[in-house]
């Protein structure tokens, strides 16, 4: 046999290790990064500590409420400019201890929503909970902005994280429409401000509340009093959401 007949072949065996040896190194990055996506998606995000609420503490936690509600009609009565400060793990068992509270609070929150934590860091807060959405399951968490003028507040969402990773604003839309279809979420029994949150919800949908944020006008009609309310600032650190309400 000529020895140039050979060459075809050799060829032919050098193109299929490559091709091979490319297919193996493509399937193995694909397989380190489903690996890391999945460590990053299952990994506990540091800021998520969840509340737990003892029986113990059920009363504290049911005066704490009209306490803070006490509180802030106080200081409208002044008729002064004040701050109004909240603590984030106060918020959060308000919504763990929710159903001990008011009556009806335990459908505010989807069934596929666990052990739900505020946070208030620097200059945003933090919404989390456990998710468990047909089958996906994850630590999520929605990080929020409040824009404040003298005409509007628009709370927008910067960012949705699950684990570490981040998360398209667009999956959250069928969740949450899901969950306002739901026939047991009753908005009438809420209170304000829960009630004027989903009241817009319900209004504008997800999707557009999602992209634009919530938005109300910047003028607020004060419980119990003559005097309407406007937001002149509001900031967040340190565990503290702290409001400058102005009575007129």
């Amino acid at each position: 046999m000529n020895p140039t007949d050979t060459t075809p072949t050799r060829r032919n065996r050098r193109w299929g290790r490559r091709i091979l040896w490319s297919l193996l190194a493509l399937f193995g990055t694909l397989a380190i990064v489903a690996v890391v996506g999945w460590f990053g998606f299952q990994k506990i995000p540091s800021w998520y500590k969840p509340v737990r609420v003892a029986s113990s503490d059920l009363s504290r936690i049911r005066n704490s409420l009209p306490n803070a509600y006490d509180s802030f009609n106080a200081q409208i009565q002044k008729g002064e400019t004040f701050d109004f400060k909240l603590i984030d793990r106060t918020v959060s068992e308000w919504l763990v201890a929710r159903a001990e509270l008011y009556p009806d609070a335990e459908n505010w929150l989807p069934k596929w929503l666990r052990d739900p934590v505020v946070i208030f860091d620097d200059n945003k807060a933090i919404i989390g909970a456990r998710v468990d959405y047909q089958g996906w399951r994850a630590i999520v968490g929605i990080h929020l902005t409040l824009d404040i003028t003298n005409e509007s507040i628009t709370a927008r969402i910067v960012k949705v994280t699950a684990g570490a990773l981040p998360v398209p604003l667009s999956q959250l839309v069928k969740p949450i429409d899901d969950f306002l279809k739901d026939e047991d979420l009753d908005v009438e029994t809420m209170p304000d401000p829960a009630a004027i949150v989903f009241k817009q919800l319900l209004d504008v949908g997800a999707a557009k509340a999602l992209h634009d944020g919530l938005y109300w006008r910047n003028v607020f009609k004060a419980p119990n009093s003559r005097h309407v309310l406007k937001v002149r600032g509001a900031s967040t650190a340190n565990g503290e959401l702290k409001i400058r309400i102005e009575p007129r």
